[in-house]
Formats: C-alpha cells, structure tokens, sequence
C-alpha cells in the first residue's frame, strides 16, 4: 500500500478602498435629495478582507496491480474569513447634525469558520479482466459558525448582529461497475 499525506495553507489579505460618490448620486435619485444636498458631498467604501484557509488529507491506497484494490482516508479543512466594510461620507454629519462616528453611513463586519471532517474508503474488484464492480462510502461533516453585525446611520446607528451555527452530517454511498 501507498500512504500519501497533503498539506496546504493560503492566506489572503486585501484593503480596498473604492469611490462611492456614484452609488450615493444614485440613491438620492431613486429617492430625493438627501446627500447631494451637501455642496461637493463625496463617499467611499473602505474594506478589509482576510482568508485564512488550512486543510489536511492522509490517504492509503493498496497497489494498483491486483484483483482487488481499496483505498481509505481522512480530511480536514478549516476556512476562517473575517470583512470589515463601511461606506463613509465624509463632513455629511456636520451638515447634516447628525451622529456619525467616523463619518459613517454604513458598517458591516462579518466572520465566519467554517470546519469540514470526512473520512471515506472505497473497494474495487476485477469480477472478470474486463469487468469491475466497485463502491465506496463518505462520511463528513460541516460546521458552519457565522456571526454578522451591520449598522445604518442615522437609522439603525446601535446596530444589529446575528449569529448562526450550521452543523451538517451525512454519509455519501457510491457503487459503480465498468
């Protein structure tokens, strides 16, 4: 048998900042003048990104060249994703008197880790030289923990955060013949 290990990493990191002025002209279009009310008004989206995502597999497989071949192993993945974003519209809250930490209009963050386990094994025999029969079983599972909290200026400036924990588990069969 043949024993064969995998292991990775990525990191990902991004800081974005993008013109909004657009977006905000737009708005106040669909829905009356309330930003563009403010002489040489501006806006921008500020955003962090980071992805952090690590995975293991071990996996054991019999020699390729007999009548019956299996093949078992494990895996294991973790992604770990957190965002942070605002929109901001900057001396808006002085004109507008209204309280905007940092200038804010809008701020969201979001985090999030995502867990995946699963085992598997799989059988194959050569009934006749041209014909084989195989199956095989998965078992995994997902565990999903999201928490995401936004707030909206003046309208929702205490802001709202929701939580959720996703678990999922299930078992995959497969059967085949060639």
């Amino acid at each position: 048998a043949k024993l064969s290990a995998s292991l990775s990493h990525y990191d990902y990191e991004r800081v974005e900042l993008a013109d909004q002025t657009d977006y905000f002209i737009m708005l106040d279009e669909m829905y009356g003048a309330y930003y563009t009310a403010m002489d040489d008004m501006l806006a921008y989206n500020a955003a962090f990104v980071d992805v952090v995502k690590d995975s293991a597999e071990l996996r054991l497989v019999s020699a390729d060249n007999q009548r019956f071949r299996w093949l078992a192993g494990a895996f294991y993945s973790r992604d770990d994703l957190d965002v942070t974003q605002g929109d901001f519209v900057p001396g808006f809250g002085e004109f507008a008197n209204e309280e905007r930490p940092d200038d804010a209009d809008f701020i969201s963050g979001q985090t999030e880790t995502l867990e995946e386990y699963s085992v598997y094994a799989e059988v194959a025999y050569d009934i006749t030289p041209r014909w084989e029969g195989s199956v095989g079983l998965r078992h995994f599972r997902y565990d999903d923990d999201l928490d995401v909290c936004y707030a909206v200026y003046p309208y929702m400036p205490e802001g709202y955060c929701e939580e959720g924990d996703d678990v999922s588990n299930n078992s995959l069969g497969k059967f085949s013949t060639r």
